[in-house]
């Protein structure tokens, strides 16, 4: 373990140890920062169990320290340059605790203590805000090198905005009466798996990291995410959001990160749209409000929904499933360990996963009964199809593994479902393919003779011949007459066999020798696929 993890876990074991303790100091603030900026001292500044008062606004103090200093207690951007860790818990504040226009190169740490609000501006080298009471947490157009942790705060809102994060951000069991926004922040990429050559074997670190980690303690109000940038390297960093919150806006955001929101209870309101998502969306076990839901499904299309399937590493299949670290081999010193990967139903390890392939299904299952109830018809139809060829997979699988004329069945009736009414959602395809397929038979009729066509294909012949005859007459003449049998020929054939298709009956087959086998071939098609447009044009007129 590094020097630097030792000396934050002491800082942390004197703040919970101090929790009890009684107020026994009265500080200034200012008094704190003057301290603190001192380079002649490397240990941390701690404060514990005191009261502190705000002598100065910021400006003032920063004009007061400036004079005593001079310029080099500043970096070139203006900010404040604070040498070392600092820690202050279990104290009051008299108002709001303010840090703008500071650079802390170490961490800023505060536990267990009572203030108005709390405002963070600047550049920050590690944050961990947890177990305060206050009425507001802000931070404001600020970057965070390293990880930053606000959790277990007892607060009205909390305002994350303009902001660089450059690690992970943990947001945990917040009591959050009121409102949480982060907006127009950027969450650059955490360190995803990596895969270390040991020896013949390889060794796992870092299962799943969060770009944000968001856990709401009790019932929260509000949450918005917008206008942000997520970026990640690989689908195995995520952003978490889970808890009981009254609404939950996700608008105008480029999200590069896995997005799970299983765990995740919705009440009133829940709204996702305008996003980009470059990766996947759980929403596995998410309980979306009862009337107002609206998320758009151009954002989420193209096989972007996911499973979060938690695994453990002694699983037989467990490597075959880490398919982005392209790795046959692994393993891991802990084999309780346990990972959550994305299943999407795609390669023959997830498809061979059947509760987590029902799970699945059960996410879309979710997102078309919330468009149907909204009237988005198109938005119904597009999951609904998208929900079906994932299902093809499933049974391709099933054919391939077991056989069976009853499951190679059950296949390839999806695949022409697919084909011809797009999995029912798309009558108007049906009839352009029965159109087709039409025109193909009537093309084969237009060769071979019927008692509907008795005379009009030898004339068509003599027509011709005529027509290549060199004569005084010219040729206009012949050509319009062998255009026109042709036509009529070609519309005799086009008769016959839409007569077949929508088998309105014969009596006796009007065809010969192998046109009528023909006929009862494209009978039975065009019943089967008749049946088949009926039911998908009663779906969609029902929807």
């Amino acid at each position: 373990m590094s020097k630097k993890y030792i000396v934050l876990s002491f800082i942390l074991l004197l703040a919970l140890s101090s929790r009890a303790q009684t107020i026994i100091d009265t500080l200034y603030f200012d008094q704190i920062i003057e301290e603190a900026i001192r380079t002649d001292i490397g240990s941390p500044v701690m404060i514990k169990n005191a009261y502190i008062q705000q002598r100065y606004s910021s400006s003032k103090l920063f004009k007061t320290l400036k004079n005593t200093y001079g310029d080099q207690i500043f970096n070139a951007e203006g900010q404040l340059i604070i040498h070392r860790d600092f820690l202050i818990s279990n104290s009051i504040f008299s108002g709001n605790v303010e840090f703008t226009d500071y650079y802390f190169e170490h961490s800023l740490n505060l536990y267990f203590n009572e203030m108005k609000g709390l405002i963070l501006s600047g550049l920050f080298n590690e944050v961990n805000i947890s177990f305060n009471t206050l009425e507001s947490i802000r931070m404001l157009d600020s970057r965070i090198a390293d990880k930053i942790q606000l959790s277990k705060n007892k607060t009205t809102y909390i305002k994350l905005e303009g902001n660089e994060f450059d690690n992970s951000v943990s947001m945990l069991e917040n009591d959050l009466s009121e409102s949480l926004l982060i907006s127009k922040s950027t969450f650059k990429p955490t360190q995803g798996i990596a895969c270390d050559q040991i020896s013949d074997s390889l060794t796992f670190h870092h299962p799943f990291t969060f770009n944000l980690q968001l856990d709401i303690k009790g019932k929260g109000g509000e949450v918005i995410i917008e206008d942000n940038t997520f970026l990640a390297e690989n689908p195995y960093q995520r952003i978490h959001i889970r808890g009981v919150i009254t609404e939950l806006d996700i608008e105008n955001n480029l999200i590069s990160s896995t997005t799970d929101l299983t765990g995740l209870t919705v009440e009133e309101r829940f709204i996702m749209s305008h996003n980009q998502f470059d990766s996947y969306i759980a929403f596995n076990d998410l309980i979306f409000p009862e009337f107002f839901n609206l998320v758009r499904w151009d954002q989420i299309s193209n096989y972007k929904i996911a499973v979060i399937e938690k695994i453990r590493s002694s699983d037989r299949d467990f490597w075959m499933k880490l398919v982005e670290c392209d790795m046959d081999f692994m393993s891991m010193e802990d084999k309780e360990q346990k990972i959550a990967i994305p299943y999407h139903g795609m390669n023959i390890s997830e498809l061979d996963d059947a509760d987590a392939f029902e799970k699945l299904i059960y996410s879309y299952k979710s997102l078309y009964t919330i468009y149907t109830t909204r009237g988005d018809l198109e938005s119904a139809n597009a999951c609904y199809a998208e929900m079906k060829e994932i299902q093809r997979r499933r049974l391709k699988y099933i054919y391939e593994t077991n056989g069976g004329f009853a499951n190679y069945f059950r296949w390839q009736l999806l695949v022409l479902l697919k084909a011809y009414t797009n999995h029912g959602t798309d009558p108007a395809l049906s009839m352009v393919i029965s159109v087709y397929v039409i025109l193909i038979f009537a093309i084969f009729y237009f060769f071979f003779p019927s008692e509907w066509d008795i005379t009009s294909k030898s004339k068509l012949i003599s027509d011709f011949k005529e027509f290549i005859e060199r004569n005084e007459k010219g040729y206009f003449k012949p050509f319009l007459t062998v255009a026109g049998g042709f036509i009529i020929s070609m519309f005799n054939a086009f008769t016959l066999s839409l007569n077949s298709f929508i088998t309105l009956g014969f009596g006796n087959i009007p065809a010969k020798g192998v046109a009528r086998y023909i006929c009862v071939l494209e009978g039975f098609i065009g019943w089967f696929l008749l049946s088949i447009f009926t039911v998908a044009l009663i779906n969609q007129v029902l929807a």
